[in-house]
């Protein structure tokens, strides 16, 4: 897109941005919201997600992983406990709560021959305003409870021929009440609604997966461990919508494209009875646009990629004043305890995230293995897990805000 201004510091893990054209026309963004990250571990690692992830919301920057989520998981539900409070942008205060639910199946385990994976999503995202008094014939009768809401529905399709390929669409409804004058000192609550739609696809090539398809050998160390290493693909792009006119300017949603790639690489390890993970290991690079472009005859968008550089911004994991990049890298111990940090880089500065968690399918494998044909905590150990995480954003800063997050998964057996 054009040269790009940071909006005021706010909590936009992929920065909205103002942009000014060859003809000095210029840009408005509105809803910038829908560019908040969804959830905690997103959070931590810079507002992203390229590699296939078991997190309920993982879906939300690209559907394309609703198309692989039946390969891990059945179903998944995350909750913000609490709401963020987040730093003033776009001149208002506000805090933010998210809540998401992933469905996914895989065909072939009901039709050998077709290796194919169906996933759906649903996720909702508030901002509140702080609430504001209403006026009515110059009385203070009540308060109002400005904000904006969204709620997206996603579908995904996804292929498994050793190689995994995703695509996945997600529509969004998008509700915002602001409270405005009437010019005689009374107030109401307008409320307007627009669409956007989302689509995504993700390329997941696991190496070890591959290997033992092509040798007929398994992929191991010794007698008990198996190594994995995949490597990760994706494309999306996002709020693609119509513009909308507020305070007589039109303005127009953060259209956003997104590039990324990842590795997924880890081991896992055969004790007594379980399959123990005693490392995982996550890096992920994504570089992103606002691809919203404004002449004199009005807002225009660039193409799917918009200034990304495939081999000047992604592969050299540089940012310029066009393009955002975004790295974070996950390392988790024993499927117990994790820890994320992450980093947005932009022309003019950069963003630092960072996070920790801890979830329960690990502490159950280990009593599994201390207690055999234990049949609750075989199930618990091997289908359920239940995950909290905490991020922080803009850490060492004024703005550091504070995401939480509990997540529910149904593993595929």
């Amino acid at each position: 897109m054009p040269r790009s201004i940071l909006l005021v510091p706010l909590l936009l893990l992929t920065l909205a941005s103002f942009g000014q054209d060859l003809d000095d026309e210029p840009v408005f963004l509105t809803r910038t919201f829908l560019e908040l990250p969804p959830s905690a571990p997103q959070a931590a690692m810079g507002g992203m997600n390229t590699v296939a992830s078991d997190d309920p919301l993982a879906f939300y920057f690209n559907p394309g992983l609703l198309g692989v989520y039946g390969k891990r998981a059945r179903l998944g539900a995350y909750l913000a406990p609490n709401r963020a409070e987040l730093p003033p942008f776009d001149g208002r205060e506000g805090d933010y709560r998210s809540v998401g639910l992933s469905v996914g199946t895989h065909l072939q385990e009901a039709f050998d021959s077709w290796p194919v994976m169906i996933g759906l999503g649903y996720s909702y995202g508030s901002r509140r305003f702080p609430d504001a008094a209403q006026v009515v014939d110059g009385q203070d009768v009540g308060t109002f409870e400005p904000g904006e809401v969204y709620n997206g529905f996603g579908i995904g399709v996804g292929v498994d021929y050793g190689i995994r390929l995703g695509f996945g669409f997600n529509y969004k409804r998008i509700t915002s009440d602001v409270v405005e004058g009437t010019g005689q000192g009374d107030t109401r609550l307008d409320q307007t609604s627009i669409s956007a739609t989302d689509m995504g696809l993700l390329l997941v090539i696991p190496t070890a997966e591959l290997g033992e398809i092509l040798t007929g050998r398994p992929a191991q160390i010794g007698e008990r461990t198996t190594p994995f290493l995949d490597f990760s693909i994706g494309w999306a792009l996002l709020n693609r919508g119509d513009t909308v006119t507020e305070d007589g300017e039109e303005r127009a949603l953060p259209r956003t494209a997104r590039l990324g790639f990842g590795i997924n690489a880890g081991a896992d390890y055969r004790y007594r009875n379980t399959t123990i993970r005693p490392l995982r290991f996550q890096w992920q690079v994504e570089a992103g646009d606002i691809t919203v472009e404004r002449d004199a005859s009005g807002y225009g968008y660039q193409g799917g990629l918009g200034d990304i550089g495939v081999g000047g911004n992604l592969l050299a994991i540089k940012a310029d004043e066009q393009v955002s990049v975004r790295k974070g890298i996950n390392v988790r111990l024993l499927d117990m305890v994790e820890w994320s940090s992450g980093r947005i880089d932009t022309g003019t500065g950069s963003i630092k995230s960072s996070g920790w968690g801890v979830q329960t399918l690990g502490f159950f494998k280990f009593l599994k293995t201390r207690n055999p044909g234990n049949d609750p905590i075989d199930l618990l150990a091997e289908r359920f897990s239940l995950r909290y995480f905490q991020a922080t954003f803009f850490a060492d800063t004024d703005a550091e805000t504070t995401f939480h997050g509990l997540s529910l998964v149904l593993l595929r057996g």
